[in-house]
C-alpha cells in the first residue's frame, strides 16, 4: 500500500513537472515569437521608408527634368506669341489710320469740284512719269473746236507736228448714296440725292409701307444706304402715301370691327344703328367699301344692326250677335 502510494506521489509529481515544463515553454516560445513579429515590423518598416525615399527621389528628379524641358519648349513659344501679338497691334493700328484715310478721301472727293481736281492731279502724275512736260507736250482739259464740235478731252498730247487727243478713261464716277433717308419726306430726299451728283432717282410708292408712316415719308431706298455706286445707276426710293385698304368688317361685332380697323391703320370710327333682321350688334354695312385704297386718316362709318321693335296686336271688340231669322212657312 505505501508503496502504491508513493508511485502515485511520484506519478503526480512528474505529471506536475511535467505541466510546468510545457507552461515555461510556452510563455518561451510566446515571448520570441513576439520579439521576432516586433524585428519583422521594424526591418519591414525600415525597408517600406528606404524605398519610399528612393522612389520620392528618383520621382521628383523626374519631375524637375520634365518641368525643364517644358520650359525649354514654352519659352520659344511664348516669345513668338508675344511677338505675334505685337504685330497684330502694330497691323490694328495702320488698318485704322488706313481708315481714317480712306473715310477723309470720301468725304473730300463727295464734292463734284474735290472728284475733278483730283482727276486733274492724276492726269498731271500720269504726264511727269512719262517724261512729258505740261504746257509744252501736254495739257489736262484743253477745250478747243474739232470739226465745229466743242471739245475738252482730259489730256491733249503734242506729238511733233500733230496732236493727238488722248482721253483716259477713270470709268465711271462713283458716290456713296448718303445715309438717313428713310423717315424724310421725298422731296427733301430727292434734293439730297441730286446734290450728290445722282442722275437717276426715281420716286416709287411702297405698297407694303408701315401704318405708321406719313405721307409721302421715305420708307427705303434702293440700292440701300451706305453702298457706293456710279452716279448713273437708278436709285428708287420708296414713300408712303398714308393709305391703307379698308377691310370687309361685315358680319362682325363692334369690337372686332374697330380691333380689324385699327389694325390697317384706320383710327378714326363712327358707329351707327339701323334697324334690321341681321343678328343685333353685328355690322351690317360699312363706308367706304371693303376693299377700298383711302388715306389712314379716312372715317370709317360702320352700321350696327338692331332688333327692330316688337309689334304688339291691340285686342278688338267683340263682335255683337246677330238677329237670329225667324223660320218662314211657305204656304201650299
Amino acid at each position: 500500500m505505501s508503496l502504491l502510494l508513493i508511485t502515485v506521489l511520484l506519478t503526480a509529481a512528474l505529471i506536475a513537472a511535467l505541466f510546468a515544463g510545457a507552461l515555461w515553454l510556452r510563455q518561451e516560445f510566446q515571448k520570441a515569437s513576439a520579439e521576432s513579429i516586433r524585428s519583422s515590423q521594424e526591418q519591414f518598416l525600415q525597408q517600406a521608408t528606404a524605398t519610399f525615399d528612393l522612389a520620392q527621389e528618383r520621382t521628383q528628379g523626374r519631375l524637375d527634368l520634365t518641368t525643364k524641358d517644358i520650359e525649354q519648349l514654352v519659352t520659344p513659344l511664348r516669345d513668338q506669341v508675344t511677338t505675334l501679338t505685337n504685330q497684330q497691334i502694330a497691323l490694328g493700328t495702320k488698318v485704322t489710320g488706313l481708315g481714317d484715310q480712306t473715310s477723309a478721301l470720301t468725304q473730300v472727293l463727295g464734292a463734284r469740284p474735290a472728284r475733278g481736281q483730283w482727276g486733274e492731279d492724276n492726269l498731271r502724275r500720269l504726264v511727269h512719269l512719262a517724261g512729258l512736260t505740261e504746257g509744252v507736250h501736254a495739257k489736262v482739259q484743253q477745250t478747243f473746236t474739232v470739226d465745229g464740235r466743242t471739245v475738252r478731252p482730259d489730256l491733249l498730247v503734242f506729238l511733233s507736228a500733230e496732236e493727238v487727243v488722248i482721253e483716259v478713261n477713270v470709268g465711271p464716277q462713283k458716290q456713296t448714296i448718303p445715309s438717313g433717308l428713310t423717315g424724310q419726306q421725298l422731296s427733301e430726299v430727292q434734293r439730297i440725292l441730286s446734290e450728290a451728283g445722282f442722275t437717276s432717282v426715281t420716286p416709287a410708292e411702297d405698297p407694303n409701307e408701315p401704318l405708321t408712316a406719313a405721307p409721302n415719308e421715305v420708307t427705303s431706298v434702293n440700292p440701300v444706304e451706305g453702298n457706293s455706286v456710279p452716279l448713273t445707276t437708278e436709285i428708287v426710293v420708296y414713300y408712303a402715301v398714308g393709305k391703307s385698304i379698308v377691310p370687309n368688317m361685315r358680319g362682325i361685332s363692334e369690337q372686332e370691327a374697330r380691333d380689324l380697323a385699327a389694325a390697317s391703320g384706320f383710327k378714326k370710327i363712327k358707329v351707327i344703328t339701323q334697324e334690321s333682321t341681321a343678328t343685333p350688334g353685328t355690322i351690317v354695312d360699312q363706308t367706304p367699301g371693303a376693299g377700298s385704297s383711302v388715306k389712314r386718316t379716312t372715317t370709317i362709318t360702320l352700321v350696327k344692326a338692331v332688333a327692330p321693335p316688337v309689334v304688339t296686336p291691340t285686342e278688338s271688340a267683340s263682335p255683337t250677335a246677330s238677329e237670329t231669322p225667324s223660320e218662314t212657312t211657305t204656304p201650299e
